[in-house]
């Protein structure tokens, strides 16, 4: 040991290190030979499905989440323009640590259900439309309903071709935080009869006969 009046050497570490308190301390503290706890994952995450509107538009839901104290209900803000696949992270909500009084978060993962008319390419919202083909040749007008219920006309230009584009810009998923957005996309396909009474079969052939 050291004379009198010297210095304390610093003592060697034990190799041996544990996650949780042993003899030596109380639990949660470092005991003799220990190393510290490593601090514990109070973070949880779930997964949460929203609607393709809920996903433009943004919207509040209350998720049932499950604790190590039970289930608990807490109200999630999804923002305008959430993707599948990005998480959003509620603070202050996961598990509580009664020792040191930390709270963890809560990570909500997106995934969107799919629509019966739309669908979502990137930014952009896409819906397909059958009109019929004299108006692809000679040009028209085609009445699209909106994600939010509102109806557009739309002109179709003359001699569009089938699976042609329309496109209104602005109308398709915003970017989080910013006032851009993707645009709806209009595909036009052409609606043929399931059958041609004689006066159309004979317009037909003339038109086959002029080089159409």
């Amino acid at each position: 040991g050291p004379g009198a009046g010297g210095r304390r050497r610093p003592g060697r570490s034990s190799p041996f290190s544990f996650e949780f308190g042993g003899d030596g301390g109380p639990e949660g503290q470092p005991g003799f030979g220990q190393a510290p706890r490593r601090p514990v994952n109070l973070d949880l995450e779930t997964e949460l499905s929203v609607t393709l509107q809920e996903a433009v538009y943004g919207s509040k839901k209350s998720i049932a989440v499950n604790m190590p104290s039970g289930t608990q209900r807490i109200l999630v803000t999804i923002p305008p323009g959430i993707d599948s696949g990005k998480k959003l992270k509620v603070a202050g909500k996961g598990q509580k640590d009664n020792g040191s009084g930390r709270v963890g978060d809560l990570s909500c993962k997106i995934s969107i259900q799919p629509h019966p008319a739309f669908t979502k390419e990137g930014r952009n919202l896409v819906v397909e439309k059958e009109v019929k083909l004299t108006d692809l040749v000679l040009g028209g007008a085609v009445k699209v309903e909106t994600l939010d219920g509102k109806t557009l006309e739309l002109q179709i230009p003359p001699l569009s071709k089938n699976n042609a584009t329309l496109r209104v810009r602005g109308k398709g998923l915003p970017e989080i935080g910013k006032s851009s957005a993707g645009n709806l996309l209009v595909k036009l396909s052409a609606s043929l009869p399931a059958e041609l009474s004689d006066e159309q079969k004979e317009l037909f052939e003339k038109l086959s006969d002029s080089g159409i």
